[in-house]
């Protein structure tokens, strides 16, 4: 399953105001229960917990070299909307891609 493209930079395909918007700010599970679905597992409870409560979107910003959490991403349903600097450079984090799932 190939992503669709990018729309630019920051644009949202979703037009809701902040409190029908929920984000995942971070999604780490231990190295020892990698591999097991744990991140999709908590992914699901996150979409599930948003609509429940009346969420039109669930957003996100992943690390552009972070592949295998794109990989997540994208397996889920999640679009990619663009690209941000968060200005984490000077840790060799340049650039953010940016995730929306339509709720």
């Amino acid at each position: 399953n190939r992503s669709p493209e990018p729309v630019p930079s920051g644009g949202w395909a979703v037009d809701a105001p902040d409190e029908q918007v929920f984000v995942v700010h971070r999604l780490v599970v231990h190295p020892d229960f990698q591999g097991r679905g744990l991140s999709r597992t908590l992914m699901a409870f996150a979409e599930g917990y948003a609509r429940e409560r009346g969420a039109k979107a669930l957003r996100l910003d992943v690390f552009r070299g972070n592949a295998p959490a794109i990989r997540l991403y994208e397996s889920c349903g999640y679009r990619r909307m663009g690209d941000v600097d968060l200005g984490f450079s000077q840790y060799g984090l340049n650039r953010f891609l940016l995730y929306e799932l339509p709720l």
